[in-house]
């Protein structure tokens, strides 16, 4: 699902908090994709339409961060909600969630 940046055995590799962070998916097609970027005790807390395929975090909020070891999240959630038995409502959700660590630099 997570094509950029890639993630290989929970490591997403280097991010640079002076560039514009790219992250790109290629499913689902349906919900939203929430993006987090945590370098506590600041997170970067995203969601874009899945469909998009695509979103850019800018660097002015990767300046938030500090250098350092950090934690992107990326997932897809799909979510309906149904009348069961006429009187209560049920929400069913779906997602599929890529975590790596990330080492962000200057």
């Amino acid at each position: 699902m997570l094509t950029a940046p890639q993630c290989a055995n929970n490591a997403c590799g280097v991010v640079s908090r002076t560039a514009d962070l790219d992250v790109r998916w290629t499913a689902p097609t349906l919900g939203t994709v929430e993006i987090q970027l945590i370098e506590s005790p600041v997170i970067i807390r995203c969601q874009i339409p899945a469909s998009a395929g695509m979103m850019t975090i800018p660097s002015a909020a990767l300046q938030l961060l500090m250098n350092g070891t950090g934690m992107l999240m990326v997932g897809g959630v799909a979510r309906t909600t149904v009348r069961a038995g006429g009187i209560t409502d049920v929400t069913f959700a779906v997602s599929n969630t890529t975590i790596g660590l990330v080492t962000l630099t200057p």
